[in-house]
């Protein structure tokens, strides 16, 4: 399931796989040939959430992308 949250939609490439169990919500941008399975929830709270290419988020996983968490650009 893709969810729009505070305007931002999921990026899914064709190439990438998301089971119909799995959640995406607000800004998840998935990488090529990435998986996300079944029962898996990715969601972007206030920050984002970017899931390189060929990986594989497994079953059930919670991944949540916070702001305040994100890695700093200033160094």
């Amino acid at each position: 399931m893709l969810i729009e949250h505070r305007g931002r939609r999921p990026v899914v490439p064709e190439s990438a796989y998301v089971a119909p169990t799995a959640v995406l919500c607000g800004a998840v941008v998935l990488g090529e040939r990435s998986r996300v399975l079944h029962g898996a929830v990715l969601t972007a709270e206030d920050g984002e959430v970017r899931v390189g290419a060929d990986v594989v988020v497994m079953e059930n996983a919670l991944v949540r992308g916070r702001y305040a968490h994100a890695p700093r650009r200033d160094r």
